[in-house]
């Protein structure tokens, strides 16, 4: 963190100074610039003296039928919103050639039939309309993956007067209708030793707590609705804590439970984090292996009291005992190695 910093322009020679203020110390980005990986495309393809491909409004190049999106091209913004845009307009401008291409060679269209499936509706039951959380695809995938739990999980939730707490009423309603293997409950029930995760949690609604099938819980909450790309940590957490879970190194697993005393974990995410849910699949696996450590996911959107007391710069941001901070993706390893310094 940095509480000072003097800066100087080299082209005009001007200076000037930053002090922390009430919002403590602050964080200095330096942009070290970009070089595009186009080294192995063909030279016919055009290209400015930075090496960035030239193309069109259509995203077409220099060399007929090629075209390109992404990081690759002339551009201001490098983002990944910015290179899915770029390939969406690309795709449509290539089928069109395709189409003229198709029709200038004389090449007969394929129809390629797709298997037709259909899906009983139960009885006194109309098909439901997508109009929520969980789409048919995105169903169809999960019954596959808790046909795998080795047990059920029971949810239960910790709930305030919030708009959160509404999407999270809407979220669980949905998933625990896909499966019999997600057991939620909205109305919380003593657990012995329970009280010391509470302790841990800090307090702070709404959460999502989840527990094992004997009611022990596991350490694992989420403060907010695990959409985005924070939902794929969200059934990964329920596949841990259901069992068999993910494989990890035995190593790991063997350190996380040789450590002695508690430790909390909170990774504070975005939702649009790309980052963030390796980090938060690492923190909460090493809550489902060792009954010492609890592991929070805190979506920063609805929190910004945390935002403000750990000054947090960018995501994911790891809080570790209410006190240690880190910054950055961090795996399984590197969280374990975190862990067991302050145990």
């Amino acid at each position: 963190m940095v509480t000072y910093a003097r800066f100087r322009d080299n082209n005009t020679g001007k200076e000037w100074e930053v002090s922390a203020e009430k919002d403590g110390p602050f964080g200095i980005f330096v942009f070290a610039g970009y070089v595009p990986n186009t080294g192995w495309i063909p030279r016919a393809v055009a290209r400015d003296k930075q090496g960035y491909l030239i193309t069109d409004e259509n995203h077409r190049t220099s060399l007929e039928g090629v075209y390109a999106a992404g990081d690759v091209c002339i551009k201001n913004l490098r983002q990944v919103v910015t290179a899915v845009s770029d390939g969406a307009i690309a795709a449509t401008a290539l089928e069109k050639y395709l189409g003229e291409l198709h029709r200038r060679l004389g090449i007969p269209e394929r129809d390629s039939p797709k298997p037709v499936k259909t899906q009983k509706a139960e009885p006194g039951h109309e098909q439901e309309k997508n109009t929520g959380f969980i789409s048919p695809a995105i169903r169809e995938q999960l019954e596959g993956i808790f046909a795998r739990f080795a047990s059920p999980v029971i949810v239960k939730t910790r709930l305030d007067d919030s708009p959160l707490s509404g999407e999270i009423t809407g979220f669980l309603g949905e998933l625990a209708a896909v499966t019999d293997k997600v057991i939620w409950k909205t109305e919380r029930e003593p657990v012995p030793g329970e009280q010391n995760r509470e302790e841990d949690a800090g307090g702070l609604l709404p959460s999502i707590d989840l527990y094992r099938e004997d009611g022990s819980f596991s350490g694992i909450r989420f403060h907010g609705v695990p959409g985005g790309h924070e939902f794929n940590s969200f059934i990964i957490a329920l596949y841990n804590v259901a069992g068999p879970g993910q494989e990890a190194d035995p190593g790991l697993i063997s350190r996380l439970q040789q450590l002695k005393e508690k430790v909390n974990v909170k990774v504070l995410v975005s939702l649009s984090c790309t980052m963030c849910p390796e980090t938060v699949m690492a923190a909460q696996k090493a809550a489902a292996v060792s009954p010492l450590v609890s592991a929070e996911m805190f979506d920063l959107m609805h929190y910004p009291e945390l935002k403000n007391q750990y000054k947090v710069m960018s995501v994911p941001c790891i809080v570790v005992n209410d006190d240690k901070v880190y910054f950055g993706k961090k795996g399984l390893p590197q969280i374990t190695d975190l862990l067991t310094g302050v145990s």
